[in-house]
């Protein structure tokens, strides 16, 4: 239905005539392209609009535009200057267009010369910008003395504000002033003031941010720039890993984190068996190389019963051998599915002696190829209700168009081995697969391409709809195309076609966006209620990676959304895996120096599942090989009526709140609650007023005060031998004057 809407739509642009209010908003939406970096969309367009009013130059030096924003070579540019200087040699827009096409041949004396004439012909900002970018190489005194001389209309044009910014961060380094990268950011941050939309002002500063050794100023102009999930404060506070000395991991409040077994090498994904032993995929690498299987198929699939309960595996043995790269598992119908990279093999324990001595293959997969980026893991789901099977295949390069449409896609099959078939394609490695446990989605969370920089693309997580394009190798997030100025990537995919525009068209923006180069790898919707009710069918994404992006990562999310994935909000839920530079002696120099550096991480997440009681279980598959065990203190509280989320300076608060305990530990005395109101100008130790043994009573009488920032008000909970809190965070804004 949509390609034929957009066959009418073009049939109808093409037979009807233009006014001048439709071209002006087709120049219009040109500049928009601009501003939003999405240049491929805007050729696109500007063809479209071109076939319509051939002659009219600002519309084909526009376009122009579009195609030097994807780094196309100077033939295709020049092309569209000639066009408009054989019919009028002087057109200030066909002499802006020539300065483009001279730009991308790097001639920056002739594009300065071309832009000048432009410019003194008819004073237009986008001929200002174009002459400024020309000095990328070039003496400051010139462009500096430019400025002073163009009316402020043309100051704050968002293409100037770009191309001043990019001269005075450079000028820190001819002029040896570091002064100037202060003066380069400012004058982005008014560029983002004026021109929110505009992607330049987030993306460069970040990147100025960045090389300065600043990733968490240049994370929030991230997600500002690429929208990415509002993400929430869970109030981590570090926790001490039981049965691990001298490591600790940050976790809410009230959580507490345990070593369930270290007898694993390279432990990927876990699945429960009928007697609810827990089993994982062990992968065993090949020495100290973590990317290549240990030779003569030494892959295993490993039980670790824990039959006293203590929260520690009481043995391991193996179940399954003779693999060579396992990362997947699950049980079936009393059979037992693994996931190899090469195939999805059915096993079976005839004898009941514990081992799967009986193999078929279920389906065979692509494995491994000896390509650069090739992706070979293969995440298995279950949907039962429907008896059908979901795996994802990744893909076989960073970004390249695949020869086999299975690539980069996740296939959906019968139980009985029938009927496989693409379900949802375009998803470079869409290792996180769950089933929504409300709806019944299948859920995915993908891991984007590497070579676009420290913060693109974002890594993201969605509901996957039968026949759904997810956007690679063209596009992701909410249709943003590939930065094909990367050489290797337009070599790879290049020349785009129409069927490419109308698939990227077609896409559906994901439901949640988190930082780039994460890689997140297990997705696991929790149905229990051992955790707090918040929890109750959220989403823990387990993030291996973070060295190559500005989120530190190495850790575990959690999304929080409806079941449709609207109104979806993330937080960190576990950190610590990677150490601050100043937690890891030895390591803090050349952790400040190189952002990419990985000394300094001690886990790596990979599989999560949960226990029929509700616990967590998340494997580490690098430097600390092993299987953890995260659960909820017995004792849990809510806060009813809480605090405001946001307070002006000066003003004062009544609080009046009540908590309510929905577990407590059971034969101990009633429970003791205090709270510390420091923050707003209260007590630091104000006891709570029991209602009944359930219900507690919060009354005090506070001020914001005259600071401003973020306040936390805390209630600690104590009974027996244990003890957490509530926190709540108020927001002090600064009073209008």
């Amino acid at each position: 239905m949509k390609s034929l809407i957009g066959s009418l739509v073009g049939l109808l642009l093409s037979v009807c005539p233009l006014s001048g209010t439709e071209l002006e908003a087709a120049k219009a939406k040109l500049r928009e392209h601009n501003r939003l970096w999405s240049f491929e969309e805007g050729a696109i367009f500007g063809r479209e609009w071109l076939s319509r009013a051939p002659e009219d130059a600002e519309l084909r030096a526009l376009y122009a535009r579009q195609l030097h924003g994807q780094l196309y070579g100077r033939r295709e540019i020049q092309e569209q200057a000639d066009a408009i200087l054989e019919r009028e040699p002087d057109n200030p827009w066909g002499l802006y267009a020539q300065a483009l096409a001279l730009l991308a041949d790097r001639d920056y004396s002739e594009a300065a010369k071309s832009s000048l004439r432009a410019y003194r012909r008819q004073p237009r900002p986008e001929f200002a910008a174009t002459y400024l970018q020309s000095f990328r190489f070039r003496t400051t005194e010139v462009w500096m003395a430019f400025l002073d001389s163009v009316d402020a209309a043309t100051l704050q044009h968002p293409e100037v504000l770009q191309a001043r910014a990019e001269l005075e961060y450079m000028a820190q380094y001819i002029l040896e002033d570091p002064a100037y990268a202060d003066t380069s950011r400012a004058t982005l941050a008014l560029l983002r003031a004026r021109w929110p939309d505009h992607v330049s002002g987030y993306v460069r500063a970040a990147e100025q941010l960045s090389q300065a050794n600043k990733p968490k100023e240049a994370l929030p102009l991230i997600e500002e720039a690429v929208r990415l999930t509002p993400k929430i404060d869970l109030h981590l506070e570090p926790t001490s890993v039981e049965g691990l000395p001298d490591r600790t991991l940050n976790l809410p409040p009230g959580f507490k984190v345990k070593l369930f077994s270290d007898q694993v090498d390279k432990a990927r994904f876990m699945a429960w068996d009928a007697q609810g032993v827990l089993h994982v995929a062990n992968m065993k690498p090949l020495g100290k190389s973590p990317w290549t299987p240990a030779s003569g198929r030494q892959g295993t699939v490993l039980a670790l019963p824990d039959r006293d309960g203590d929260g520690r595996a009481d043995t391991v043995y193996q179940v399954a051998d003779d693999l060579n790269w396992p990362h997947s598992i699950a049980f079936y119908q009393g059979a037992l599915f693994v996931a190899d990279d090469d195939a999805i093999y059915r096993l079976e324990d005839r004898d009941a002696d514990g081992f799967y001595e009986e193999r078929a293959v279920f389906a065979e997969v692509p494995g491994f190829m000896g390509r650069a980026y090739e992706h070979v893991t293969h995440t298995l789901v279950f949907d039962e209700a429907n008896d059908k099977l979901y795996f994802h295949i990744g893909a076989g390069c960073d970004i390249c168009r695949e020869d086999d449409p299975e690539r980069s896609a996740v296939i959906e099959m019968n139980t009985d081995g029938t009927g496989r078939r693409i379900f949802a394609a375009g998803l470079r490695n869409a290792i996180g697969l769950d089933l929504h446990p409300v709806t019944g989605e299948l859920w995915g969370a993908n891991t984007g391409h590497d070579r676009e920089g420290r913060d693109r693309p974002p890594e993201w997580i969605t509901p996957l709809r039968d026949g759904g394009f997810y956007g690679w190798p063209l596009a992701y997030a909410d249709r943003v195309w590939t930065d094909f100025s990367i050489r290797a990537y337009r070599k790879s995919i290049f020349p785009l076609t129409g069927a490419d525009s109308l698939l990227v068209a077609n896409m559906e923006p994901p439901a949640v966006l988190i930082p780039a180069h994460l890689a997140p790898m297990a997705l696991h919707f929790y149905e229990h209620d051992q955790f707090p009710p918040q929890y109750k069918h959220a989403a823990f994404v387990a993030c291996r990676a973070g060295a190559l992006g500005s989120d530190p990562g190495y850790k575990v999310m959690v999304l929080f959304a409806e079941p449709d994935g609207s109104n979806a909000r993330v937080a960190d839920f576990l950190t610590g895996f990677r150490l601050d530079s100043n937690e890891e002696a030895g390591w803090g120099a050349i952790a400040g120096l190189f952002s990419f550096f990985t000394g300094n991480v001690w886990g790596k997440p990979v599989g999560l599942t949960t226990d029929e009681a509700g616990r967590l279980y998340l494997t580490s598959d690098e430097t600390t090989q092993a299987i953890f065990r995260i659960e909820a203190s017995p004792l849990q509280g809510t806060w009813e009526n809480p605090p405001p989320d946001t307070l002006l300076a000066g003003a004062s608060l009544a609080l009046r709140s009540t908590i309510r305990l929905r577990r407590q530990v059971a034969g101990a005395s009633l429970a003791q609650l205090t709270a510390d109101l420091s923050a707003l100008g209260g007590p630091a130790a104000w006891p709570l007023q029991r209602i009944d043994s359930q219900t507690y009573r919060l009354e005090a009488d506070l001020s914001a005060g005259e600071h401003k920032g973020r306040k936390k008000l805390v209630v600690h909970l104590a009974q027996g031998d244990e003890a957490t809190k509530l926190v709540h965070s108020v927001v002090v804004l600064p009073r209008e004057d």
